[in-house]
């Protein structure tokens, strides 16, 4: 068997419809240091919910952060442990019917 080459000669959109990344950030969530709510570890996975806010895994915390549309911190749930609402590994982090959130334990395996 062999290797397909594909060649694009030009752009598939047209000009003027191109993606652009714009110089700043739109949103700004997390900080290096700063109050337990602001400060991230290892982020596992984000989404972005149906009122602009954000849902955030943070792997190091074990907890799912909500940050409204301008990155304020609006709530958490979740924390260490293996009970109801804890996570022992938070692992992945995906939408559910609605702005319903599932989160995987991936040690626990469980959701």
């Amino acid at each position: 068997m062999g290797v397909r080459i594909v060649e694009n000669v030009r752009p598939a959109w047209p000009r003027g419809k191109e993606w652009l990344v714009a110089s700043q950030p739109a949103v700004v969530i997390g900080d290096i240091e700063g109050e337990e709510h602001g400060v991230l570890g290892r982020v596992e996975g984000a989404l972005g919910l149906s009122d602009g806010s954000f849902a955030i895994g943070d792997r190091d915390a074990r907890r799912i952060r909500i940050y409204d549309s301008a990155g304020r911190h609006l709530r958490r749930f979740g924390g260490s442990g293996g009970g109801p609402g804890e996570f022992s590994v938070l692992g992945l982090i995906g939408r559910l019917r609605g702005d319903s959130i599932g989160v995987w334990d991936t040690l626990d395996r469980r959701n």
